[in-house]
């Protein structure tokens, strides 16, 4: 799922990617998502939250084009990191390299021991690591944002199900 936010923390965030989407997570149920999300006075990271705490803004629901078995396999990897902290650094880091165009967090280990992560990452590694699978071959997998998720949208390698718009996000 992709979500467009409101409130200045989105609007910083579609400032830094160039997109109109906020946040990424996986969708588990008609009524449950997993994500890693912060809170400004508080650790929030990895964990299973209900869709409902989305409706206020806009959603686009997409699939990948892979096998079930391999996006199967993808979600298990991610709920495998329920638990672990938000990833500041890389956010920061992501808005530095927005501010001055030159800095960069290097790849945290490709194997799962990365102990942080920001949302987006978390839909993107797991995806690779079940199958291969990149929203963009030009993106390393630390720098996928919600945008480079919805650009995949013009390649084909994912699908919109269904964009959800209740008029509420600015």
């Amino acid at each position: 799922m992709l979500y467009r936010g409101r409130g200045l923390v989105p609007r910083m965030i579609r400032a830094v990617t160039g997109s109109r989407w906020t946040h990424a997570a996986w969708v588990l149920s008609a009524t449950e998502i997993l994500e890693s999300d912060w809170e400004l006075f508080g650790q929030r990271g990895v964990q299973v939250e209900t869709l409902d705490d989305y409706a206020r803004g806009r959603r686009m629901f997409v699939r990948v084009n892979l096998p079930r078995e391999k996006v199967e396999l993808a979600l298990h990897d991610a709920m495998a990191r329920v638990g672990a902290r938000y990833d500041f650094r890389l956010f920061w880091s992501l808005f530095c390299q927005w501010v001055r165009r030159t800095l960069g967090r290097k790849p945290g280990p490709a194997d799962g021991r990365r102990r942080a992560w920001i949302c987006s990452e978390l839909v993107a590694t797991p995806l690779y690591r079940a199958s291969g699978f990149v929203f963009d071959l030009d993106t390393p997998l630390e720098s996928v944002t919600p945008a480079t998720i919805a650009r995949a949208l013009e390649n084909g390698n994912v699908i919109e199900i269904k964009e959800d718009l209740d008029g509420q996000a600015d």
